[in-house]
């Protein structure tokens, strides 16, 4: 799954699709692993900001915040995507475990196409 030269980069879901559209499938990563999680507000006053402001600047939290039509939203962890994602970079399954706290186990079972890290029993 590593990139090669004319292949487009894992389609993101629907959940994640405004981020990226908005911020890029890079800048959309380093977002996800720094605010995945938290509750992320888009300031009516366009002069004011916080973290999330300070890293992607207030045009698009701005364009972010008109994309979702919201005032305040929960950012999507997107953890099986950031993997996907750094694979198809090439970047190895240990790193990526690492970087977006998971097992290499859970990585590649994301990686092969399963749906879930372990199986349920009943």
């Amino acid at each position: 799954m590593s990139q090669s030269p004319g292949t487009s980069f894992p389609k993101p879901p629907a959940a994640l699709a405004p981020y990226v559209e908005v911020l890029g499938v890079d800048l959309a990563v380093e977002f996800f692993l720094r605010f995945g999680g938290a509750e992320l507000y888009f300031p009516q006053d366009r002069c004011r900001g916080g973290a999330a402001t300070s890293m992607i600047g207030i045009e698009k939290i701005a364009e972010l915040g008109d994309r979702l039509c919201v005032v305040k939203t929960r950012v999507p962890l997107a953890n099986r995507w950031i993997a996907e994602v750094l694979a198809w970079k090439g970047v190895p399954t240990a790193d990526i475990a690492r970087w977006i706290r998971v097992s290499d186990v859970t990585v590649r079972h994301w990686l092969s196409g399963g749906e879930r890290p372990f199986p349920v029993e009943r």
